[in-house]
């Protein structure tokens, strides 16, 4: 007879699951949002100027770090859903799993953590980029093919930046913290059904 499933560490990591998928849900509409609004800044700035002035504006080295975050915060979530409801109702999840992939295919433990992991290096390393350039660069604007214009406003002093500077490195903390939870608990799980197996066969 085979050894009860062991559910190693379940309530340690049923609060860091939440705790990853609530923080990414916070973080990503405010990545959406600033998003917009960058785009909105640009559009504002062009108007602004006179009918005769062509301006370019290059947002391009504060918006690629920002997209990253995005597009991982989204992913992050929804796999931090996934997991909770792995973790909370195991069985029907289990069952929906099953119409879309081949019996006997599970999501361990171990490529749960793989993926908040993967999602962690990805957010952390972007946001890095982009509090760099928030603290030290400005948008690059030009009229006329002049060089950049005078006064242009730094991003430290666009005020809608600051919440996603802030927001990123503590759902990107979060998800590392889930991750280590989850290969703590993994590696714990195989500990305790290869002891369980040792004692089943006494």
């Amino acid at each position: 007879m085979s050894p009860p499933q062991v559910e190693p560490l379940r309530k340690t990591r049923l609060i860091a699951l939440a705790l990853c998928w609530a923080l990414n849900t916070v973080t990503g509409p405010i990545s959406v949002h600033t998003l917009m609004r960058v785009s909105h800044t640009k559009s504002a700035l062009r108007h602004a100027a006179p009918p005769s002035v062509a301006l370019t504006i290059d947002m391009a080295n504060i918006l690629a770090p920002i997209i990253i975050v995005t597009t991982a915060t989204i992913l992050l979530n929804v796999a931090a859903s996934l997991f909770l409801q792995l973790l909370l109702l195991p069985k029907p999840v289990d069952r929906w799993l099953r119409r879309y992939v081949p019996a006997g295919v599970a999501v361990p433990l171990r490529a749960q953590a793989a993926v908040l992991a993967a999602g962690a290096l990805l957010v952390l390393p972007a946001h890095i980029a982009y509090t760099v350039v928030f603290a030290t660069r400005a948008p690059g604007v030009r009229a006329l093919g002049d060089r950049d214009a005078a006064g242009a406003v730094p991003y430290s002093k666009i005020g809608y930046l600051r919440a996603q500077e802030v927001a990123p490195w503590v759902s990107g903390l979060a998800t590392g913290v889930a991750a280590a939870v989850l290969f703590t608990a993994a590696r714990r799980r195989v500990r305790e059904e290869g002891a369980g197996g040792v004692e089943a066969s006494k």
